[in-house]
């Protein structure tokens, strides 16, 4: 007897903590629509540089970004686990800590240079720019490719198709 209580006890955590494909999918939606928003955010800042290159919307485009990374690594980290590997989360909060780090130091550093005054402006601040691109190019790619790699392990955990 005692033995079916604890196999039923564990039972019980277990389905407890079983999703449906369906909170699947829509978990993987959501997540997939807060990312959306972070790439837009962050093509904003860019345009905002490469169009634009006034400060103040600089400024308002990069505090903008910068907030919804925070905003968002604070929700997902507040969040209780979506199952009990919880992989699909923890890969969101690892990309969007690998997009603030990328914000706070190789766009601030672009940034730095971007206001500089024309007539301040060497050759190793152009040669800078260059490489800061590359590095951004290079940390975002890897992470995003983490994370890829994580989602279709949901998406195959839970038996749906990416596609969906």
């Amino acid at each position: 007897m005692k033995y079916l209580l604890t196999m039923f006890f564990c039972f019980s955590i277990f389905t407890a903590q079983a999703q449906t494909v369906d909170e699947a999918i829509k978990w993987n939606d959501d997540i997939v629509a807060s990312q959306i928003m972070m790439l837009s955010l962050e093509d904003e800042l860019v345009s905002a540089i490469t169009d634009n290159g006034a400060i103040d919307t600089i400024a308002v485009a990069y505090v903008d970004y910068l907030t919804f990374l925070n905003e968002a690594i604070n929700y997902y980290e507040g969040l209780t686990k979506f199952d009990r590997k919880d992989i699909f989360r923890k890969a969101y909060l690892d990309l969007l800590y690998a997009f603030r780090d990328v914000a706070t130091i190789e766009y601030a550093e672009i940034l730095k240079i971007w206001f500089k005054p024309e007539d301040d402006l060497t050759e190793e601040d152009f040669n800078r720019w260059d490489e800061l691109i590359e590095i951004i190019e290079s940390k975002e790619v890897k992470s995003n490719n983490a994370f890829l790699e994580k989602q279709n392990d949901f998406a195959k955990q839970y038996k749906f198709s990416l596609n969906d």
